[in-house]
């Protein structure tokens, strides 16, 4: 963004001073100035703010003046769709995550559960629901064919970062990553203890 703004200043001198005799940016008296008030121009065009105190009188500086003004429609877009639209879709991620939250405690305390089961329960389910609403809510809802090679191929890439596993071939990954099972391990809870002999391997995904 800073580049392409640079660009359009840049350029923004040159027409104004070749084309509009008359106007601030060629009445300046040294590169800087000239620079400073193209800089200016451009972001009043794309901030859509438009003061008018820079204006073309030409054809060529109204067609180049025209190229800014689109651009800064679709840049606009871009800045709103990659910055507010992901905080507002977190932000109903995480207020249908509170409901189930809600609706689960009520649940517990409507049945009376003894308070070291909810507290395990409270314990392990944002977890739970954390992976479902950011992982795999899309992926559950395709075919199951679909679903099966979507898990292998990320079981595939978790296999492909084990050194041990690097020169594998593809038919030993792929029979491996078939057998691969996902397991919710909660806080405090050890998968191995010391002087344990081990019969599997872990990988751990947070």
């Amino acid at each position: 963004l800073a580049i392409a703004m640079q660009i359009l200043a840049c350029l923004s001198a040159v027409f104004f001073r070749w084309m509009e005799s008359t106007s601030l940016i060629a009445e300046a008296q040294s590169v800087w100035e000239m620079w400073v008030i193209s800089f200016y121009w451009v972001l009043t065009c794309l901030s859509t703010v438009g003061f008018g105190d820079i204006f073309p009188l030409h054809d060529v500086t109204r067609i180049y003046s025209l190229v800014v003004m689109v651009f800064s429609i679709y840049m606009n877009v871009y800045l709103l769709s990659s910055g507010i639209a992901p905080a507002l879709q977190k932000g109903v991620i995480q207020q249908k995550i509170d409901e189930k939250k809600a609706k689960l405690a009520a649940v517990l305390q409507f049945y009376k559960v003894p308070w070291g089961l909810q507290k395990q329960v409270c314990t392990i389910y944002p977890n739970v629901l954390e992976a479902s609403m950011h992982d795999m809510q899309e992926v559950s809802e395709l075919p199951e064919y679909l679903q099966e090679q979507i898990y292998t191929h990320i079981k595939l890439n978790l296999l492909h970062a084990v050194p041990l596993l690097k020169n594998a071939s593809d038919l030993c990954q792929a029979t491996i990553a078939t057998r691969m099972t996902r397991i919710l391990v909660p806080p405090a809870e050890y998968l191995m203890r010391q002087d344990e002999e081990g019969d599997c391997m872990f990988f751990l995904v947070r």
